[in-house]
């Protein structure tokens, strides 16, 4: 549901909404949890009166028949008001009609919640900027505060168009009185003993759990030396000190979040049970929770008369999900089990400690650890670059832009030995490369012929060639691994690769394609796919035999590119 209401016009009857959703977070209840019986009455009381709204009537003037006059000696009047759950304040504005008479009109209204923590009915006031004083059954303002009998929607109530005495006389207004009794309404019951808990250490300065314990052990230690100076502590810290702390600090924390629970079995009678005296209400109301000769909440688990177990792992110590303690604990043993499976540490935390919900919490440990970030992170793959003009020409012979590339060594036998390498020029050293690379400029450079030499370091600028490379290879090595080969047979076996190669398929082709083949590259060096050249009948007139080879050639290259080029797709190739 959402509520379009700037002005603050139904702020007396949206505040206590909000009232109501403050005290279920007050209350800790979770989201599939049953409300308590009040605040359901409650809400059954607000949500009835939802159907009056749409009875409230609000006209567009403020005033009818209003003259510039009117408006230029009009007052604007505030009221305010608090309660111990609300704040709220409430503009009027009053203006005196042609005739002399005063009128009044709401013009904007705000309320809030007051917060969670307890503040007094005076400083409240002081959040509704208090301007003057007027008594509660005429505050306007009181509505937004106090529920009552509920909001009124009249559109002529007071809270649209202010209290009754905005209409007399400024002399006839009410004046404050000192020996008046405050209203009952603000009355509350006396309190024994109020006191706000604040945690002498900041755990939030500390980031591991290590520190944490250490430093409250090393303050205690300063405790102890400055009171009994006769019975110093000095040197490492020992294993009674760390203990110390660490119920120092389980203590510290178990007062902040569980602080009722502490009060009522510290204060118990001697013949109730532990279950007895904590309320239904409580969130560990389940875990039967006592306190052991420390003051440490511990749960009363059902193998606590065992024989031959540790006091520890029959009573856990309680400690609530979500404290920075806790958090600081679970990476501690998250830590101490190297990131690993989260059942590990699950399975070691549960036998000395009950957290709620601890395998969720669990969870949560992994994505915040900066070690397992680093280990899981994937790098972020670069965006393709741009493909270089040569792989984009159009309209191109075969053959106009070629890319070389050299690998090895190979090992070759030479007569009688098997120690015989071939090393091409690409795995000699620099200075071999450099003059086998100036050697192919001076031999091949022309008129017509230009070479450009990638940098030695740069592979990935010759990216097309160089996974050419890699099935030359992989086609060799399927082609014959049986030993090494002489020359002619590594002549040999290089052609066989080259002829594997070439067969490749450059484009796809369906199943269902009335193409009989898709186009290779052998179709641009042997006019078919397998590297046999074709024989086709009737391609060439028998009368024309005498004509020179070059013409013939030429007819059959012709032919057989009419044949292939509704394949050629400048897009696959280019991919």
């Amino acid at each position: 549901m959402t509520l379009f209401d700037p002005l603050g016009l139904l702020s007396t009857f949206i505040i206590h909404g909000k009232v109501l959703i403050q005290d279920i977070w007050r209350k800790q209840t979770e989201w599939d949890e049953q409300v308590s019986e009040d605040v359901y009455k409650k809400w059954q009381k607000w949500v009835k009166m939802i159907q009056y709204i749409a009875e409230i009537r609000i006209p567009r003037c403020y005033f009818q028949h209003a003259s510039q006059e009117t408006y230029r000696n009009s007052e604007l009047h505030v009221f305010v008001d608090a309660s111990e759950v609300a704040y709220s304040c409430a503009i009027y504005l009053r203006t005196f009609s042609n005739s002399g008479d005063p009128q009044c009109c709401l013009i904007a209204a705000k309320s809030k919640v007051a917060p969670l923590n307890s503040w007094s009915v005076p400083r409240l006031e002081l959040q509704g900027c208090v301007l003057g004083w007027v008594p509660t059954h005429s505050n306007p303002a009181d509505e937004a505060t106090k529920w009552g009998s509920g909001p009124y929607f009249n559109s002529n109530s007071n809270w649209f168009h202010g209290p009754d005495f905005l209409r007399l006389p400024e002399n006839d207004w009410p004046r404050s009185k000192r020996s008046e009794r405050a209203t009952t309404t603000e009355m509350r019951a006396s309190v024994l003993h109020h006191f706000t808990f604040t945690p002498v250490i900041d755990f939030e300065r500390f980031s591991l759990w290590d520190r944490l314990l250490r430093a409250t052990a090393y303050v205690r230690r300063f405790l102890h030396n400055t009171i009994k100076k006769q019975a110093r502590y000095v040197g490492r810290l020992s294993q009674a000190e760390l203990q110390t702390a660490e119920r120092t600090i389980f203590k510290l924390v178990q007062i902040d979040s569980y602080p009722d629970e502490i009060a009522v079995l510290s204060n118990r009678a001697p013949n109730e049970t532990d279950q007895q005296t904590i309320g239904k209400q409580s969130s560990i109301f389940r875990l039967m929770p006592m306190l052991d000769n420390n003051g440490l909440l511990r749960e009363r688990s059902r193998i606590g008369a065992v024989e031959g177990v540790c006091y520890e792992v029959r009573h856990p110590v309680i400690l609530p999900r979500g404290h920075r303690v806790t958090n600081l604990l679970l990476h501690h043993y998250h830590q101490q089990y190297r990131h690993c499976n989260p059942e590990t540490v699950v399975n070691e935390l549960r036998q000395l400690y009950t957290i709620p919900r601890l395998r969720l919490e669990v969870r949560r440990v992994s994505p915040d650890c900066p070690t397992c970030k680093v280990r899981r992170a994937k790098p972020t793959i670069p965006p393709m670059a741009p493909l270089p003009p040569a792989r984009l020409a159009h309209h191109e012979r075969a053959f106009t832009y070629t890319g070389v590339d050299y690998f090895g060594p190979l090992s070759v036998k030479l007569g009688r030995s098997n120690d015989a390498e071939v090393h091409p020029p690409n795995s000699s050293v620099t200075t071999e490369r450099t003059e086998f690379s100036q050697g192919l400029s001076d031999t091949f450079t022309s008129t017509s012929t230009k070479w450009n030499f990638i940098p030695p370091g740069a592979p990935h600028m010759g990216g097309a060639w160089e996974r050419l490379v890699q099935s030359v290879k992989a086609a060799m090595a399927e082609a014959y691994s049986e030993g090494k080969l002489d020359d002619e047979g590594l002549q040999t076996l290089v052609v066989e690769a080259e002829r594997m190669v070439n067969s490749r398929p450059l484009t796809y082709l369906p199943l269902e394609s009335e193409e009989t083949g898709a186009l290779t590259p052998n179709h641009f060096l042997v006019l078919s796919s397998n590297g046999v050249k074709p024989q086709r009948e009737g391609i060439i007139d028998a009368s024309r035999v005498h004509q020179s080879s070059e013409l013939v050639r030429r007819e059959i290259l012709g032919r057989s590119w009419e044949l292939t080029k509704r394949q050629l797709d400048v897009s696959g190739i280019a991919g």
